[in-house]
């Protein structure tokens, strides 16, 4: 490769990471549905720029769920999977408020862009799949609650429980966690009482 291409291939390189990291400063500053133009205002590209790198947007949002899942996932790599229930509920909560509470506005952004974007949809319903596993193998017990039960855990277990508690009915984090530990723990004895 020439000396010119090589440059040609990193300032290439550059401009992708510059749009990349612009939807995810936009997503950060509470724009969750930025439009095409303001991302590559953002990046200080032209638009042009943007859709060579990314003839469609959902090759952008892709590559932004690549650039931000670390972030996120290390919060399970934490997460108690042994000992006592009560210690891995309150470890399972604890390591999804961690998350949520980082990850606040991709949540958002997520709601926000899931009536237009078909790898949106495609990546919520992974990822819900992913968290419900994640609970059952931190709580191998919720495999024996019913399915109700089971649906009741994973609701008040959710981004949207934990954003109706901490935003709109202006709980603390503290307060959310212990409401939380408390309805698992709560609907976990409950089914085991009958």
């Amino acid at each position: 490769m020439t000396e010119g291409a090589d440059g040609r291939l990193k300032r290439s390189e550059r401009s992708r990471k510059e749009i990349i990291d612009a939807m995810i400063v936009l997503m950060n500053s509470g724009m969750y549905a930025p439009t095409a133009q303001k991302i590559a205002d953002e990046a200080s590209v032209s638009i042009r720029t943007l859709f060579r790198h990314f003839p469609e947007m959902d090759m952008l949002y892709r590559e932004v769920d690549e650039a931000i899942k670390p972030s996120y996932l290390r919060h399970y790599e934490k997460q108690l999977m042994i000992g006592p229930l009560e210690k891995r509920i309150i470890s399972a909560v604890d390591s999804r408020i961690m998350t949520y509470i980082e990850t606040a506005h991709v949540q958002k952004a997520t709601h926000s862009l899931l009536w237009r974007s078909k790898f949106m949809q495609e990546n919520y319903r992974r990822v819900q799949t992913n968290l419900r596993k994640n609970l059952v193998k931190a709580l191998p017990e919720l495999k024996k609650l019913s399915q109700e039960s089971l649906d009741v855990v994973e609701a008040v277990t959710s981004f949207e429980f934990f954003e109706r508690l901490h935003m709109h009915q202006n709980l603390s984090e503290k307060a959310c966690k212990k409401l939380i530990i408390n309805s698992v723990s709560y609907t976990h004895l409950r089914a085991h009482e009958t």
